[in-house]
């Protein structure tokens, strides 16, 4: 959306600008697919519910619900992705998904960590930490504002 705004007010195109998304500490599980959801019970962790008023199975941010308006289907990461943006993701807070897999699966730490790797949403860039992921990404030109 802020890119639209961006070209709108300064003329020219969404690709003059490109988004930095970094994730970090308990937005971790947003950087992950649908069957992690589901396996580990995220919704209920977060105490997130669905249209229905039941615990979500799913990631809101990796597809749109199907009775969302269309043009949220913009809004997900695999589009904001696709689009340019870049999406970056705490390795430190990430160690807290493997060891839900440790603990639920009964996995080595190198079993768990190759799992839960393999649910992480297509083209997520892995950072050493969040900071890291925020300093470098000022350093290339980026400015800062704190989501919440």
């Amino acid at each position: 959306m802020w890119r639209d705004q961006y070209a709108k007010v300064f003329g020219g195109t969404k690709s003059d600008v490109t988004p930095v998304v970094v994730f970090r500490h308990e937005a971790i599980p947003l950087i992950m697919d649908d069957t992690h959801w589901e396996h580990l019970g995220v919704g209920r962790d977060l105490e997130l519910k669905d249209s229905k008023g039941k615990w979500s199975k799913t990631n809101p941010f990796s597809a749109a619900a199907p009775d969302a308006p269309a043009r949220m289907k913009e809004f997900t990461l695999p589009a904001f992705i696709a689009d340019g943006g870049i999406a970056l993701a705490c390795n430190l807070a990430f160690f807290e998904i493997i060891s839900q897999y440790r603990e639920k699966d009964k996995l080595s730490p190198e079993d768990a960590a190759k799992m839960a790797k393999s649910h992480i949403l297509p083209g997520v860039i892995m950072q050493p930490s969040g900071f890291f992921a925020v300093l470098k990404a000022q350093d290339e030109g980026c400015k800062y504002m704190m989501g919440s």
